[in-house]
């Protein structure tokens, strides 16, 4: 077995091992955010569709009136720092605190299926954009 071999084999572990967590990841948002959604008073079936899950969540997070602010997602160096926001903000709307809502950031589906399945939380309804 030659050095490049060995380097080979390391480098498709390392990637076989994130392609599997990344889809473990998306399978525990999404079951989850099917039950959120319905929480909310969304269909669930509307957590599974690419970028329409999305929209809803910005729906959910803060009200309809304020859907289109979505597309700040697309803007470059904007869009990841929205994103972040937009999930610190969709777990206050379910009744998380500040600093729940931040480690909701870095561990949305522990999060997620924790506000799906716990009877204790509730939507507590659309949070306040900070363009108002």
């Amino acid at each position: 077995m030659t050095d490049e071999t060995l380097l080979q084999g390391i480098l498709i572990g390392i990637g076989g091992t994130a392609l599997l967590f990344s889809l473990i990841w998306y399978i525990l948002v999404a079951i989850s955010n099917y039950l959120l959604f319905k929480k909310a008073g969304y269909a669930g079936w509307k957590s599974l569709i690419p970028f329409y899950n999305l929209y809803i969540q910005q729906c959910i997070t803060f009200g309809y009136e304020k859907r289109w602010f979505i597309l700040l997602l697309l803007i470059p160096l904007v869009g990841p720092l929205y994103g972040i926001y937009l999930v610190y903000s969709f777990g206050r709307s379910f009744g998380l605190s500040a600093l729940q809502a931040v480690l909701y950031v870095f561990f949305t589906p522990i999060f997620n299926l924790y506000l799906a399945f716990n009877d204790g939380s509730r939507y507590q309804g659309p949070q306040e954009f900070f363009i108002d």
